[in-house]
Formats: C-alpha cells, structure tokens, sequence
C-alpha cells in the first residue's frame, strides 16, 4: 500500500523521460515503480476486448528478476531491436526482439559449463526459490557504455566429492552479450554465522488485503484510503506498478501468484490492471479470456515490465507479452 503511495506522489512529482526503457529493478534508482512515458496503453483500451497476450517467450529456466528494456539496439549482424532483457534461475541472459521478430534470442549467454551449475534449492534451505538458485535480482543496465551488469549465483565442482558456491558479477555487452571488463569478477566477501534465515518486511499491495489508493496530506499517510479494489491478494501480496504517459492515462499493474507456502503447485500467474484514477475499477485480468491470455505457472514476488505498449511478466520458464490485440 505504501509504495503505491509513493509511486502515484512521484507521478506527479517527477519529469517523463524520453524514450522508454527500463534499466532497472523498480524503473529507477528510486525504486519508484512507475514508468511515466507510455504513450500506447491507456485505460480507455486496456481491456479484455482489446488488450491480451501476444505471446510467449520461451527460456531455459524461471524468471524472477524484472525484464529490462532498451530500444532501437544494434545488433551485430541483425540490424537495429527494441530489445528485451530476460535473466533465469539457470544462469542464462537473453535478449529478444521486444515485438517478436525474429521470435528467436538476438543472443543468449550461459554461465554454466562442466563443472558449473545452478545453486539446487535444497542447498540454499529456502523453498521460496525452486528448483534452482541462478540468476534472481533484477540485471543493471549502463546505458552510456552498453553494459549489463548480472549477478549469478552457481555451484562449482572442486573434486569428486567437494564443491563450492561463488556469486560471480558479470558485465555483458547490450549489444552481443560478450563479457567485458576483464569480467566476471568473483564476489568474496564473507561474514561469520551459521546460515540461519530471517523473515519480515512488506508489500505495496499488502498480504491478505486489497489494493488500496491512500492521498498524502502535507506528506502524511492518512489512516484510511480514498479507495479500494475488491480482489483479495493472499499473503505474499503483489508488488503495483504504475504506468502513465506524464500525468495522464495511469494505470496500475500487479501479478497475482501462488501463496508464500504453496511450494509445488502450478498455479498460473494473474495480470491485473487498475485505473490509478479509482483502484475500485478494475480495467482487466489475465483470467477473463483464460483461453487466449492465460499466463505461465507463477513465481513469486515478481512485477511487470511495461514499455512501448507492451507488458511482460515472468513466469516459470517463460516470460509472457501483453498488449493491444492486432497491433
């Protein structure tokens, strides 16, 4: 709730960009979860009778991080792609024609070799992650060098019986995915402890509640909010996102995914759309048309990447398109 909060303060608060792209987790170094530039969707066509799946993007494994987005690339060889920026639990980095053609990777790079594997989720004593432990925060994109930095995780053989476990941070080129930088560069720190876990923290679009729209006063939270959606979110909640072209045309995005103890169902991920002008109006879900729009088995704690008229949400191996239909 809070950060939807923020997010509709900083709608009107912050200049659009020009251009849309997505180097980052959250859309800025803010973390603000809200894209200002998108001229095409809009809540007057972001509905189920214009607006669904396009398609679906295959990959090697799940998809946790946000998928990134740069236009008017130029790929060696292929000429100039809106690309799209997709990282897996199994150590891949892809980068796609964001409008399909061609429906194959411009490139794709592999961390793994003989030797060299994805964490296993049992290694890690977490089960929110599973099956692997790869590729999960969000990729940073250095525009003005055409780098993309990756943090992978992998298991690495030291003998017969002995491994270890490395964090290796990578820095690709946008354009071929070569490594650059005299990279990857091992990450070495460590810190003395026993490996226990802990828990806490919180969603936009609380565990167990429904989207709320709270107003600022003079930059207090009031208790009560000006609206409400109606769809329940079960714990974990979902992260929104806002998307708007200046000030005009918001609307706001979640993925609704399994519970936080649903460890081996496949239950599909949900698409929802908002009008960020009343959250009590819901503009569209992934399940009206689930013939045509339904989405991939879901992962947890994931938001949607919207640009250009496109949104893409990960999944589990896979990443799915929105947009308007026939376009």
């Amino acid at each position: 709730m809070h950060r939807l909060a923020l997010a509709a303060a900083l709608l009107l608060a912050c200049p659009s960009h020009a251009g849309a792209q997505v180097l980052t987790s959250q859309y800025d170094n803010a973390r603000t979860d809200a894209t200002l530039n998108e001229t095409t969707l809009t809540p007057a066509n972001v509905n189920a009778a214009q607006f669904g799946k396009l398609r679906t993007i295959k990959v090697d494994g799940d998809v946790y991080a946000q998928p990134l987005y740069i236009p008017r690339v130029e790929i060696p060889g292929k000429g100039v792609h809106h690309v799209v920026y997709i990282a897996t639990e199994h150590d891949s980095v892809y980068a796609f024609d964001a409008d399909g053609q061609p429906a194959e990777p411009l490139w794709h790079v592999s961390f793994l070799k003989d030797g060299v594997s994805p964490v296993p989720a049992q290694d890690t004593k977490c089960p929110f992650i599973s099956p692997e432990v790869g590729i999960t925060p969000t990729p940073v994109i250095d525009l003005p060098t055409g780098t993309l930095y990756v943090l992978a995780r992998t298991k690495e053989k030291t003998g017969l019986l002995t491994s270890r476990y490395v964090q290796k941070l990578h820095a690709l080129a946008v354009n071929n995915g070569v490594e650059k930088f005299g990279g990857p560069v091992e990450i070495k720190a460590s810190v003395n402890g026993t490996g226990g876990g802990s828990v806490g923290g919180g969603d936009a679009a609380s565990s167990n509640d429904v989207l709320k729209d709270f107003a600022f006063d003079r930059g207090a939270l009031p208790d009560a909010p000006v609206a409400r959606g109606e769809q329940t979110f079960q714990n974990s909640g979902a992260g929104p996102v806002v998307s708007a072209n200046g000030t005009r045309n918001s609307i706001v995005w979640l993925i609704e995914t399994k519970v936080w103890n649903d460890y081996n169902s496949t239950k599909v991920s949900i698409l929802h759309a908002y009008d960020a002008a009343n959250v009590s109006r819901e503009l569209y879900h992934s399940e009206q048309n689930s013939a045509r729009d339904r989405a991939g088995p879901s992962v947890r704690f994931t938001i949607p990447t919207i640009a250009s008229g496109r949104v893409y949400i990960g999944a589990k191996g896979e990443v799915d398109v929105y947009g308007l239909l026939g376009k």
